[in-house]
């Protein structure tokens, strides 16, 4: 008796399994749960029940700003990117107001994805500044 696979997609789509369990090592109960390292769990039920850990390396959320930090007077911004994907700085005194400017010329386009750079020269010498990147056509 089959009581569920755990299995891997790669980025072009093909399956690999993983694991597969049997009515004898139990049957998973809950659904995985992320722990705080990063790894996933799950519990089982017959056979005595156990815990089963997925440990997965998986890439950063892309799209997301990793870091932000000052540079002499330059405000460096670190984002996990995606490949073609054209990212416009952008600045706001408030974030009550939803007026959002763009950083002149910091517009960048990775052409591989994966971690990015820029940076507004200067920026740190504007203070009060809130930072975005936005994703533009």
């Amino acid at each position: 008796m089959r009581c569920g696979t755990l299995f891997r997609i790669s980025p072009s789509g093909q399956y690999t399994k993983l694991y597969s369990f049997g009515g004898g090592q139990g049957q998973p109960r809950d659904g995985l749960v992320q722990g705080s390292d990063g790894n996933f769990y799950e519990t089982t039920e017959m056979g005595g029940g156990s815990v089963f850990k997925l440990a997965a390396s998986l890439p950063a959320p892309a799209n997301r700003m990793n870091g932000v930090s000052v540079a002499g007077t330059n405000v460096v911004i670190t984002v996990s990117s995606v490949a073609g994907e054209t990212y416009q700085l952008q600045y706001a005194t408030s974030l009550t107001s939803g007026n959002w400017s763009n950083v002149p010329g910091v517009s960048v386009t990775n052409s591989i994805g994966g971690p990015l750079t820029v940076t507004n020269f200067g920026g740190a010498l504007s203070p009060g500044r809130y930072f975005r990147l936005a994703i533009t056509p």
